[in-house]
């Protein structure tokens, strides 16, 4: 699933694709079916932030004209995959 987001991420900015609706496009085509998934603006120019909730972690993100990472790991200290925004 990481490598699928990488790839779909790259895609993106290949075709200078930024911004909420571009990013939700490619997380949801790999999400499996049921997932949460969230996604939101991510601060700075057009950041986008992502998560998708598994069973027992969560792949994680970034996004922007710059830059993107995704992560695989465990759940933040409150339960959830990211933190609430401001903190």
């Amino acid at each position: 699933m990481a490598e699928a987001l990488r790839g779909g991420l790259a895609d993106l900015r290949e075709r200078r694709l930024y911004g909420e609706v571009h990013v939700a496009k490619v997380v949801r085509a790999v999400a499996p079916p049921g997932t949460n998934v969230v996604i939101r603006a991510g601060g700075a120019r057009s950041a986008v932030v992502f998560a998708i909730e598994l069973p027992g972690g969560c792949v994680t993100g970034f996004y922007d004209e710059r830059e993107s990472e995704v992560e695989v790991g465990g759940y933040i200290s409150d339960g959830g995959c990211l933190a609430a925004p401001g903190h």
